[in-house]
C-alpha cells in the first residue's frame, strides 16, 4: 500500500550481512522517506540522513546499523 514494502525488508533483513557501524543507503522517493526514516529507527539505525538529488529532492535515505 505505501510503496516501502521491498525496502522494508531490505531494512530488516540488512543487518544480517552489515557489519556494527556498517552503513545502508536505499533510493527511494521522497515522500517514502518519513516511513523509511522511521523503520530504521525501528530496526536500530542511527545517524540516519537523506542526500538531495539534482532536482533538489530527497532522493536516498543513509543509515549507521547500530545494534543495542
Amino acid at each position: 500500500k505505501d510503496g516501502v514494502e521491498t525496502a522494508g525488508r531490505i531494512i530488516e533483513d540488512a543487518p544480517s550481512w552489515l557489519n556494527k557501524g556498517g552503513y545502508l543507503m536505499l533510493e527511494a522517493a521522497e515522500s517514502q522517506m518519513p516511513l523509511l526514516d522511521n523503520l530504521m529507527l525501528l530496526r536500530g539505525y542511527v545517524s540516519i540522513y537523506t542526500v538531495k538529488d539534482l532536482a533538489d529532492r530527497e532522493r536516498v535515505i543513509c543509515g549507521r546499523y547500530s545494534s543495542a
